[in-house]
């Protein structure tokens, strides 16, 4: 069942950035797990009492188990720093704390910072006026986090980032997963809009308090592909690799990366150590130490054979040139990191591991990319029993035209069950 604040909905008007007004309405955006999918896997591993996700994304699993009739208790990798971030907001053992850091702003609203304009433009995500309000902004909420929370800098930041695009001047690109910086940023209005998002997070954590049966979660800023853990730590793991459809759902958080690095700029807080180029990443130069991978790279058959199927589509020059420039280097990263990431986790796997992964396979130049088919294999290699358990299909995921017919608009979404 979709969580869904009623009393305190942000509705379209809201000036905050649509991504988290989409988390705060109904606990879930881009490629999340639905809660209908997600529940019956977590039922499967009820005997395991605990489920690890390396790929945790906005926390979904965490919010599923702890309302489990079984209350298990989650392990959550994630390594884009405002899914981390916001998973520390909504972590179910901090409900309470951060309600009443809530009441402590709010009862402070005579202290908010003061802006003279009602109106800021900017070429870059944040006007500075934007700035030097959301810093005094910061200073007034981490005096409050510091009353209630032992990390008070990590949980003043978890606080503030999903208001701070309120204030950003930034235009929506031309994909949900997009956003360009640059604009005009409206300040008459940005304290009502402050309590509505607070308004709005009173009301998702109330209703996570109410339906949570288990707190103990574990939140950790990590990459799947170095991560390291004990040997044989977990025996149960639920998790989705990131869709291969060059969108990096990355880019929907630049303006609170931006504001994280400036942050760190103005050493309010610590380095955020990670920003690594995430699986299915849609940028493929080598700038900042990232390598290229090829063909040759890739170990799984079924992603080789793709990779060779655009290797020699010759239907027209640009083609060729478009997959040897973009989509071959692209896709080759993907199945590179997949296998790197899935390696890597293997390790800290017990005995009597079981687990399930939902992927979704798409399409490119008119075929299938296989995405199912190469997670399956990539286990068996690993040494683990691998198949797919169910098959369902969507229809114009991700797609940029809703008109599209044919395989183009077809999309199959695989749940595998992965064991010792």
């Amino acid at each position: 069942m979709a969580l869904m604040i009623n009393s305190n909905y942000l509705n379209s008007t809201t000036l905050l950035h649509g991504v988290y007004r989409s988390l705060l309405n109904t606990g879930r955006t881009y490629a999340a797990f639905r809660d209908e999918q997600l529940s019956p896997l977590v039922e499967a591993l009820r005997e395991h009492g605990e489920i690890l996700d390396p790929m945790s994304g906005y926390g979904s699993l965490m919010r599923c188990s702890s309302r489990s009739d079984h209350a298990l208790r989650s392990y959550n990798i994630e390594c884009n720093p405002p899914a981390y971030f916001w998973q520390l907001l909504v972590h179910p053992e901090h409900s309470t704390k951060v309600e009443d850091l809530a009441k402590i702003v709010l009862s402070a609203k005579r202290r908010w910072p003061r802006v003279r304009s009602n109106v800021g433009m900017s070429e870059s995500w944040f006007p500075v006026k934007s700035l030097v309000l959301l810093e005094k902004l910061w200073v007034l909420c981490l005096d409050a986090t510091a009353t209630v929370f032992s990390r008070p800098h990590q949980m003043s930041m978890a606080f503030l980032l999903p208001f701070v695009g309120r204030l950003g001047s930034f235009v929506q690109g031309n994909v949900v997963t997009q956003i360009k910086p640059g604009g005009i940023c409206v300040y008459s209005g940005w304290k009502e809009d402050f309590q509505k998002y607070i308004a709005a997070l009173r009301g998702y954590l109330s209703e996570t308090t109410r339906l949570c049966k288990q707190k103990k979660h574990s939140v950790i800023l990590a990459d799947a592909r170095t991560w390291r853990a004990r040997r044989k730590q977990f025996s149960a793991m639920i998790t989705s690799p990131p869709y291969p459809n060059g969108r990096d759902y990355s880019k929907m958080f630049a303006l609170e990366n931006a504001f994280i690095e400036w942050m760190v700029s103005r050493r309010h807080i610590d380095a955020v150590a990670l920003k690594p180029r995430l699986i299915g990443c849609s940028t493929v130069s080598e700038k900042g130490g990232f390598k290229k991978r090829s063909p040759e790279d890739i170990k799984s058959f079924p992603a080789r054979e793709f990779l060779t199927f655009l290797q020699n589509y010759d239907k027209s020059k640009r083609a060729v040139e478009d997959n040897r420039v973009y989509y071959i280097p692209y896709y080759s990263n993907y199945f590179y990191d997949l296998e790197k990431a899935y390696e890597n986790i293997a390790a800290c796997l017990s005995s009597t591991f079981e687990g399930y992964l939902v992927a979704v396979n798409n399409t490119a130049r008119k075929r299938i990319i296989p995405v199912a088919e190469t997670v399956v294999e990539i286990w068996h290699n690993l040494g683990f029993n691998a198949r797919i358990e169910n098959t369902e299909e969507l229809s114009h995921v991700g797609g940029m035209n809703p008109r599209v017919k044919g395989i183009s608009s077809r999309h199959m979404e695989y749940t595998i069950k992965v064991c010792r």
